[in-house]
């Protein structure tokens, strides 16, 4: 292949937004709760906080807005993830 442009146009961000969101691991009967896509892809459910929620009550509207199921939470465990 041929290089089009040997220097590609650089944007300067002027902002950078950080969006806080979370996953759950969901539980029943020994099985655990995950979603796929597409692509094959596996993940836990879950999303972006509004930013009148709590923790908890984000968790709860994002696994009920993607499977349906009410949750209810029992226990917390985090780890801070930067990027995508």
């Amino acid at each position: 292949f041929d290089l089009v442009q040997e220097e590609p146009e650089l944007h300067t961000l002027k902002k950078v937004f950080h969006r806080k969101a979370l996953r759950g691991i969901a539980l029943k009967e020994g099985k655990v709760l995950l979603l796929s896509n597409l692509r094959g892809d596996y993940k836990f459910p879950g999303g972006g906080l509004e930013s009148f929620e709590t923790d908890e009550e984000a968790l709860k509207r994002e696994v009920k807005e993607e499977t349906g199921y009410e949750v209810k939470a029992v226990g917390r465990f985090f780890w801070p993830c930067f990027g995508a």
